[in-house]
């Protein structure tokens, strides 16, 4: 008689499920949520330049900042809870491209309690002094880290399909939060804050300083806003407008930071400007896209020249129909040249060249 077989444990129901993917819907939440909390960056930048603000933490502008952060992380912090709840860990528990975002906020709350703590240490930063305060930097890291879920989530998405991706809308606002929460940081040296250029011809008197803070603030922004936008264009097929929304709202913003120096606060009025210059690059990226070299390398290296190209030439036509340009001809041309060239360089770093004996190259873009 054989011996008989043990009886058979009962199954335990498997408490993990699956990981979620983000909707649509909810990368449109982060995304709009991630613009109100950008913009209540640049508020609170806004009443720092025009002196409206005190030796108090507790400020209408840190209101809007810090309530923007407290709604945007509810989201995100409920979106882990959920996970939690599936049986989840936590770093899987928030949908994919999501990580970075739960780890922005925590970063961002500790860096919020070190403000306030720094405030009432050292009193209020004023002038250069608040964009590179350590616990504004650290506030900085979170805030990107957050603000650009909504763009790791459609970058995560990306593949599959038999046709190139599409960039979703709310991945082109996220990146754009993203490129203004740098460019705040940059303020200090960016065109349409500073513009040195700013003028009429008899106005000024020489300044080699100003002359190289304005070339330089070209070629950063230019590295800056040239790095996200090729990054993009290598992953996704951009929507026509997008660029347009990318450098518009991101101009809206800066237009608002202008330091009042008399002369040289191009303000609002160079909003215009911007528009045309995204309207022209969206124009630009179509006709190279549905030309002959749509997949080819030069075609790509074309779009890194001529965005900025563009940008800063439509730039400098908007200062001389504006406040007029003190600038010679051969420098405000140049420095067109110059961003042009940063562009070129940057293209290589998106999509090196091939190397021999490594197989065929990969398409330039989607």
């Amino acid at each position: 008689m054989g011996i008989a077989a043990p009886p058979a444990r009962p199954t335990v129901p498997e408490l993990r499920t699956p990981r979620r993917t983000a909707s649509r819907r909810f990368d449109g939440l982060v995304a709009i949520l991630s613009a109100f909390f950008g913009g209540g960056l640049y508020l609170d930048g806004w009443a720092h330049v025009h002196g409206h603000v005190d030796q108090s933490f507790f400020t209408p502008w840190h209101a809007v900042l810090y309530s923007g952060f407290l709604v945007l992380a509810a989201v995100i912090a409920g979106s882990a809870r959920a996970g939690l709840r599936r049986g989840l860990p936590l770093r899987e528990s928030v949908p994919p491209g999501y990580e970075l975002s739960l780890l922005g906020a925590a970063v961002f709350l500790v860096g919020g309690v070190a403000d306030m703590a720094w405030h009432l240490a050292f009193g209020i930063e004023v002038n250069v002094d608040a964009l590179y305060s350590p616990t504004h930097l650290v506030l900085a890291i979170g805030g990107v880290l957050m603000a650009s879920g909504p763009l790791r989530s459609a970058w995560r998405r990306a593949d599959g399909g038999p046709e190139p991706a599409v960039m979703p809308w709310p991945a082109v606002l996220s990146l754009t939060v993203v490129l203004s929460v740098i460019t705040f940081f940059l303020q200090t040296a960016h065109p349409l804050v500073n513009p040195q250029a700013a003028g009429s011809a008899g106005s000024h008197n020489f300044s080699f300083d100003q002359q190289t803070i304005g070339v330089i603030a070209v070629i950063i922004q230019t590295a800056v806003v040239m790095g996200l936008v090729l990054l993009a264009a290598r992953r996704f097929v951009l929507p026509f407008g997008a660029l347009t929304a990318i450098l518009g709202l991101n101009a809206f913003g800066l237009a608002f930071l202008g330091n009042q120096v008399a002369g040289r606060d191009g303000g609002l009025s160079l909003l215009p400007a911007a528009l045309v210059a995204g309207l022209l690059a969206d124009t630009l990226y179509a006709a190279l896209r549905s030309s002959r070299l749509r997949n080819g390398e030069l075609g790509f290296r074309l779009f890194a020249v001529g965005v900025p190209v563009v940008f800063y030439l439509v730039y400098f036509l908007g200062l001389l129909a504006t406040t007029g340009i003190w600038w010679s001809i051969h420098l405000w041309l140049g420095s067109v040249a110059l961003a042009g060239i940063t562009g070129w360089l940057l293209s290589y770093v998106a999509l090196p060249p091939a190397m021999p004996g490594a197989g065929p190259p990969p398409a330039a873009w989607r």
